[in-house]
């Protein structure tokens, strides 16, 4: 049962690394050519695939990460400050609270214009994502 799980992880661990990169991709795209005033870009199967498994990848994520929570509150408090004060669970906190901010602009649409801070915010996000990923 534990293989099946650690096999899981590292499958949708590729899928939000591979699937932010088309994302991060999609947005500098249409940032780029919102300042050209063209047309959007057309988005192909294979970008949509991998922004899907994105998505898919965080929701599997937060349903980890709520199963984490609850099976450590069910043992005890001690026990669930000290597994969230870890270093390691911050890192997936912080990666996935900001993939959710991302599908939340996913959901909302790309066509808006992005300011500096949004890709400061990108750019933070990609190092949390790989430091998941490593770690």
């Amino acid at each position: 049962f534990s293989i099946a799980i650690l096999f899981c992880d590292l499958f949708f661990h590729i899928f939000l690394v591979v699937g932010w990169i088309f994302v991060l991709n999609r947005f500098i795209n249409v940032a780029v050519d919102s300042n050209n005033n063209t047309d959007s870009p057309e988005v192909t199967t294979i970008e949509m695939f991998f922004e899907a498994m994105f998505s898919i990848s965080v929701l599997y994520f937060v349903w980890r990460l709520v199963g984490e929570i609850f099976s450590t509150l069910l043992t005890s408090r001690r026990v669930f400050w000290a597994n969230f004060g870890n270093f390691l669970t911050l890192v997936d906190v912080i990666a996935i609270a900001g993939a959710i901010a991302v599908n939340i602009l996913i959901v909302c649409g790309f066509e808006r214009v992005y300011s500096n801070a949004s890709f400061h915010f990108f750019a933070l996000l990609t190092g949390a994502l790989w430091l998941k990923l490593l770690l």
